[in-house]
Formats: C-alpha cells, structure tokens, sequence
C-alpha cells in the first residue's frame, strides 16, 4: 500500500456517519451454526469450547518428556508433532460437532432416520438431502485439515528420528 496515501488520506465526516448508519444494520448472526461460530471469535489458546485449557501444557510436557528435545531443531520437530496432534484431535472435534449442528436439526426427539421431511430454518427450508450435501462438504474439509495435519506429524517424526540414527552412528 502506498505510505503517501495513508498519511494524507482522511476519513471525512459523510463517511464515519455513513459507517454508524450501517453498523445499526447489523443484528449479528441469525442461526444456530452462526452464532456458535461468532462465539468462538474471543477464544484464546486455540481451544476447543469444551476442551480443557489444561490440554496444550499437558501434552507439551509428555512430548518433552518423552522425546527429550536436544537442540532448537528438534525441539521444533517436536513442537510440529505437538501442534500436528492438536490440530487433528480439533478435527476429529469439530467433525462431530458438523455432524451435530448440520443433522440435529431435523432429528428433533426422534430417532435416527426417522426425521426425513424438510425443516424450515430462518426462513428456509431445507431437505434432510440439503443438510447432508452442506455436512459433507464441511467435513471434507475437515477431513484434508486432519490429513494435513497427520503428514506434518509424520514428517517430523520422520526427520527427528532419522537426526538421531545419524547422531547414534
């Protein structure tokens, strides 16, 4: 971006009270799915809602223990692996949350299978097919986030072992 424009560039009067004009607009999120997503925008730590703050320095102190990093380039090896098995136990989370938020609305007290009709959900309706094709959408993305994840866990295992055959030999 340009220096110049930011230093000359003033925000006018018309402008800021057209921007308080449309933040009166805003109603914030509508559904269910929104509003849990826009609850999770103040979280700290990267945990999970139900996830025990406890977690990351729990597992950090087990990977040190058990690998007992030697020098900074495996201790980030292993803080990869850290991180790599955090982020897939958030995605095995958040797949059983999407299978939660997308189905349960058209399950409401019935048993699996039973509720098979379209429900009506802020002002539309969706098909029990509708909520299925948005879900599998959502968890194949959960599923490469997880594969992604699952590969840096491998390959930094991979490297750390292959520095110490090398230092042993």
């Amino acid at each position: 971006m340009n220096v110049n424009y930011l230093i000359r560039h003033t925000t006018s009067q018309k402008q800021i009270d057209a921007n308080r004009r449309n933040a009166k607009l805003s109603t914030g999120p509508r559904t269910r799915r929104g509003r849990a997503v826009s609850s999770q925008n103040a979280r700290k730590y990267d945990l999970l809602p139900d996830e025990d703050p406890a977690l990351p320095v729990r597992l950090t102190a087990q990977y040190y223990a058990h690998y007992v990093p030697t020098s900074k380039k495996e201790r980030t090896l292993v803080d990869t692996m850290l991180n790599s098995e955090r982020a897939q136990l958030h995605c095995l989370a958040i797949e059983t949350q999407a299978r939660y938020d997308e189905l349960s609305e058209f399950a409401d007290g019935l048993p699996p299978g039973m509720a098979t009709g379209p429900q009506e959900t802020s002002g539309q309706i969706r098909s029990v097919g509708d909520a299925y094709a948005s879900l599998t959408r959502r968890l194949t993305m959960v599923r490469c986030e997880f594969e992604i994840a699952q590969s840096a866990y491998r390959n930094a295992r991979r490297q750390l072992e292959s520095m110490r055959a090398k230092v042993a030999a």
